[in-house]
């Protein structure tokens, strides 16, 4: 009984260091980098903005060539449909046929400083 609570107690510990670490990880924010977060569905992209401001001239990039240009993203979550993104020959993006491997968003800060970004 002894030993499982030990390594029950063990296991706990383990745990928390864990957690520990990751919160110090997610803490070294990169100011000049968009706080979001990626979905994916059979027919669309959601994007959440997870800043406390509205991104400006926004562009989303699919797997390097497939873009997407809107004036703003709001605070929260938003979708965009896959036929929405175009290649440079004016290609829709075809789900189907291609899979979502790397998704790129750059905006204008608020601030008028750099183009802030996000890669997934």
């Amino acid at each position: 009984m002894k030993a499982m609570h030990r390594t029950g107690l063990a296991l706990l510990l383990l745990a928390l260091l864990f957690q520990m670490a990751a919160c110090g990880y997610l803490n070294r924010h990169n100011p000049d980098d968009l706080i979001a977060d990626i979905g994916v569905t059979k027919s669309q992209i959601i994007v959440k903005n997870g800043d406390p401001y509205v991104w400006r001239d926004v562009e989303i990039m699919l797997n390097g060539t497939y873009r997407y240009h809107s004036d703003y993203v709001p605070r929260g979550n938003l979708s965009f449909p896959y036929k929405a993104f175009v290649n440079s020959q004016g290609e829709s993006y075809v789900p189907g046929r291609l899979k979502v491997r790397q998704v790129e968003i750059r905006a204008k800060r608020q601030d008028n400083g750099p183009e802030a970004v996000f890669k997934w």
